[in-house]
């Protein structure tokens, strides 16, 4: 029988290997240990990958969701550890960065010590602009690597109908056909009835 060599790694293990080799390798080597911050949407792709125990075996101790909220719609409180190293993987939204920024308001007690700071996906110029203007000494030293795509999107967030690309995964996308429907106003037509457009 012909030989085909060992089976490909699993998407799953790809992504796994590259957010160890590219981001979590590279801030825990602080002999008190580390913490990571993650949002919403990153902490899904975060647990997709690894359990807690895989993470106390790369020395982070602890991962905290800087934008859970409680009952009330209030943001949850959090400890503060000015003497631990802490990386935040989040998404590049206004309410992520914020949340980040606010932890370092007060230069005198921040939040944390040492920090690294991954996104999920590129920062936009504006929000890159704020992020200086609170920290002006990071301008010149922020990187972007890729390292998601479409098919990880749709694999570790389920993301199967295209909401995380744009349009909002609610119910009132599905409501009945009306002038404010996104179904309607987002369906691209042709002059002719027969013909449909479609893409990749």
């Amino acid at each position: 029988p012909a030989h085909h060599g060992p089976a490909a790694p699993s998407l799953k293990e790809l992504v796994k290997t590259r957010l160890l080799t590219d981001m979590i390798r590279g801030f825990t080597a602080d002999e008190m240990g580390s913490i990571m911050l993650v949002d919403k949407l990153t902490v899904r792709i975060l647990s997709s990958a690894y359990k807690m125990s895989d993470l106390l075996e790369e020395n982070i101790h602890l991962v905290e969701n800087i934008t859970a909220k409680d009952a009330a719609g209030s943001y949850l409180g959090r400890q503060p550890m000015p003497a631990v190293t802490a990386c935040y993987f989040i998404t590049p939204t206004v309410e992520s960065v914020n949340r980040m920024i606010a932890d370092y308001k007060d230069k005198k007690a921040p939040m944390y010590g040492n920090v690294h700071v991954f996104m999920s996906g590129r920062l936009s110029d504006a929000l890159l602009e704020v992020l200086y203007a609170e920290h002006p000494q990071l301008r010149g030293k922020a990187r972007f690597f890729e390292l998601g795509t479409p098919l990880s999107q749709n694999f570790y967030l389920g993301s199967v109908a295209g909401e995380v690309y744009g349009l909002d995964h609610d119910v009132d996308r599905f409501a009945p056909r009306a002038p404010s429907n996104s179904i309607t106003t987002s369906r691209p037509t042709t002059a002719s009835p027969a013909r449909a457009i479609s893409w990749k």
